[in-house]
């Protein structure tokens, strides 16, 4: 039999996996329901319970530029193509690397003439940027508690969804809400 663990607010843990994540302010007050359709969870996921958290202060001061990739919204959560920068990104290859191997939308950024690792550094700084007593620009995690299986997919979000971005090493989150 296999042992629980039980997280409260404010307690500190590290997942085994890296993984996406998001900004605070867009889920720090969605349901179970809510959050299934904007993040793009599989339908009924969350019925078992989730973990919303943020990044740990300290390794969010550490955090650069190197540690995550843009990505899109989830609104084309594993739907790449059906996003608007599809068609145009699929025709390319980016530095000789086939589309399989480069992130899609800092590829199809690229190929627009943007400069990356700015834009990455702005969306860095505002991160790092919280308001006295706030945690709405923090970088964001829902953990699930029902483990994805082989069958569950990641539909595309209803309405805008919510930024997305890849987390590249593990962090430590804290836990601000339990679902």
């Amino acid at each position: 039999m296999s042992e629980s663990i039980v997280y409260l607010p404010g307690d500190e843990f590290r997942p085994p996996k890296a993984g996406d994540f998001t900004i605070y302010k867009y889920v720090e007050k969605l349901s179970r329901d809510e959050l299934e359709d904007i993040c793009g969870f599989h339908k009924g996921r969350l019925s078992r319970g989730a973990i919303v958290a943020v990044m740990h202060r300290e390794d969010l001061e550490k955090l650069s530029t190197t540690d995550f990739t843009l990505g899109a919204s989830t609104r084309w959560s594993r739907s790449a193509a059906a996003a608007p920068w599809a068609p145009a990104f699929t025709k390319f290859e980016v530095n000789g690397k086939s589309r399989m191997e480069v992130n899609a939308i800092e590829s199809a950024l690229e190929l627009e003439g943007k400069d990356v690792q700015g834009l990455k550094g702005k969306v860095l700084k505002f991160l790092k940027e919280t308001k006295l007593g706030g945690d709405g620009n923090l970088p964001a995690k829902v953990f699930p508690t029902w483990r994805h299986e082989d069958d569950m997919e990641y539909p595309s979000a209803k309405g805008a969804g919510v930024p997305q971005f890849k987390l590249h090493n593990k962090k430590r989150w804290v836990v601000q809400r339990i679902l």
